[in-house]
């Protein structure tokens, strides 16, 4: 009996330790929290006092860190998406990364950092997203737009847009054509963590004053995938800020401008 009386008290004690350190934990989680808006809001307040118009909401809209990814092309997916798309089809391989498969059912092409080609005879009628995933090539989060005659396919990583990853699709003679970049990769490794955003403002105050810019019309976080050679590709975090020179992309490893 008393042994029973002990284990109750006993279980009764662990629990209340683990809801303080439940409650320590959540208290330390939520002063960082607080630390961290307070820099960037911060961050924002030295924006406008060097003059440049920020919206503080556009800013809490970015992501705090972001993981940059690094990939290569894969031969697997290259070659199983020709072999769904074309059939029995030939391998040519001229060099430089560029590697086409050809078929009666038309051609496939993959060069370095992610570029597409894909036309196929007798498909006119076929859908741009459905036709991606039957080759098995990724659609996940994919976005379409349709203008005219012309598809667009926009791509997606962790629910950001990968800016300069689109495909253009259309009719052509009779079959189908799509032309572009997209990210082709069987496994994405993270490489390293984006600065703070905070950090991020005072970098973006920087380049527009160089560029002799004093607001931000608009700001969207995302990647923008990068060929390192002709098989290595390296998908970095990018904030798009629209200017009224137009759209500028600050890299988020460095805080530098992205130049491409």
């Amino acid at each position: 009996m008393e042994w029973k009386r002990v284990k109750n008290w006993l279980i009764v004690l662990l629990a209340v330790a683990d809801l303080i350190l439940a409650f320590s934990v959540g208290r330390q989680l939520l002063q960082r929290r607080n630390i961290v808006r307070a820099a960037t809001e911060n961050a924002v307040a030295v924006a406008q006092k060097r003059g440049i118009r920020l919206e503080s909401e556009a800013v809490f809209a970015m992501p705090e860190k972001t993981e940059s990814y690094r990939t290569e092309r894969s031969d697997t997916m290259e070659s199983g998406a020709a072999l769904k798309l074309l059939g029995e089809n030939e391998l040519i391989q001229p060099g430089g990364g560029v590697t086409i498969y050809t078929g009666e059912a038309g051609e496939v092409s993959f060069r370095r950092g992610g570029a597409l080609e894909i036309r196929l005879r007798d498909r006119a009628e076929a859908e741009p997203v459905a036709l991606l995933e039957s080759a098995g090539l990724p659609v996940e989060g994919v976005s379409l737009m349709v203008d005219g005659g012309e598809s667009v396919l926009y791509q997606r990583q962790d629910g950001l847009p990968v800016f300069n990853c689109q495909l253009t699709c259309r009719g052509e003679n009779g079959g189908f054509a799509a032309r572009g970049r997209w990210l082709l990769a069987e496994e994405l490794t993270p490489e390293e963590s984006s600065i703070h955003r905070a950090q991020l403002v005072l970098a973006l105050c920087d380049l527009l004053e160089e560029r002799s810019l004093d607001r931000v019309n608009g700001l969207e976080a995302g990647y923008y995938l990068q060929s390192e050679d002709a098989r290595a590709m390296l998908l970095i975090p990018v904030w798009a800020v629209e200017t009224s020179q137009g759209r500028l992309y600050l890299n988020c490893l460095t805080g530098e401008q992205l130049i491409f």
